[in-house]
């Protein structure tokens, strides 16, 4: 399974909400938000190999947050790796 989205063909205004509603609803269960929705373009592709699922993700600053809702919702345990090629982050589990 090779896919790939992006919001460079939406128009600026519903960016973030189609952002929202591909990545955090169908492949990431997640809240998230950003600090400039206005400004908001991002890519993510999706690529299978075997059992694994590799994923790309290019972004503007924003924030995800997995509550208890979230890590139910989903079939399966999942597992993330994460590499960060640049910019910050910060992964915090309570």
């Amino acid at each position: 399974m090779d896919l790939n989205y992006s919001t460079d063909a939406v128009e600026a205004s519903q960016r973030f909400d189609y952002w929202s509603d591909v990545v955090c609803r169908h492949f990431i269960p997640a809240a998230s938000r950003v600090p400039d929705r206005e400004h908001f373009n991002a890519r993510f592709s999706v690529r299978s190999i075997g059992h694994l699922t590799l994923a790309e993700m290019s972004s503007p600053r924003h924030h995800w947050e997995r509550d208890v809702q979230h890590l139910r919702s989903g079939p399966n345990e999942d597992f993330m790796l994460s590499l960060m090629v640049s910019g910050r982050g910060c992964l915090s589990q309570a």
